[in-house]
This record gives structure tokens, sequence and C-alpha cells, in this order.
């Protein structure tokens, strides 16, 4: 068990596979963590799978410019650099509506098929670190 940015997490990992990572932020031990909860029971990660992919298969990760987009089709500024106060605060204001979210961060509306626009949708918002 530890106590990491204000959760008591308990994790569980294997010395069979010594990788000393995990999922998040939790890492460090002498194997691979295939279990980690939280004492609230917020959250849970769980290994559930474990193969070897053929080194002709592995793809390099590739991270997306907002500019360029998937498809080259994002308008709004690039990434920029902001205070983790304003990423929490960012981070609120989707949970509280996304909809909102997403029509004053990209300048657009989405609506359901008849044209109407979507309802509100809220979701708790419950940080990894608290």
């Amino acid at each position: 068990t530890t106590h990491y940015r204000g959760r008591d997490w308990e994790v569980y990992y294997t010395s069979d596979i010594p990788l000393s990572r995990g999922p998040w932020k939790l890492w460090g031990l002498p194997g691979l963590i295939v279990h980690a909860t939280d004492a609230d029971g917020y959250f849970l990660f769980e290994m559930t799978n474990f193969e070897r992919i053929p080194e002709s298969v592995v793809r390099p990760i590739l991270y997306i410019h907002h500019k360029d987009g998937p498809k080259g089709d994002y308008k709004g500024a690039e990434y920029k650099k902001v205070s983790k106060k304003t990423y929490i605060q960012y981070e609120k204001a989707y949970h509280e509506d996304v909809n909102a979210f997403r029509e004053f961060e990209f300048g657009h509306k989405v609506f359901t098929p008849d044209g109407s626009p979507l309802p509100i949708t809220k979701t708790d918002y419950i940080p990894l670190e608290k």
C-alpha cells in the first residue's frame, strides 16, 4: 500500500515479469504492476492480458499536433502550456457540460440526427489526484 497524490493505493505486482512499470503514475516496484485500486473504490487498474507482440508489428506512438489534427481539420490554437490549476479548471468544465466545453474550446456545436441540440451531459468529476 502507498499514499500518493491524496489517495491511498493498494497495489499488487508480479516479479515473474521483471518490468518496473504500471498504470498511470504507479511504477517503481520490482515487477510489473498487475492490479491497483484506491481506498475509496473509484479507481481500479487491472491487467487482463499480457502477450508478446512481434517486433515487426510494433509501431511507434505518434503524437498529433492540435493544429494538424487527425485529418488536418482542427482550426483551433496550437498546444499551449498551462498551470495545473488551469488544467483542473478545464477538466472540471469538461465534466460539467461537455457540449458547452466543445463549443467554447473548438467553436462548433454538436446536434442530434434530427437537428436538436444535444442535452447537457454531466459526469462526476473525480480526479485521480486529490
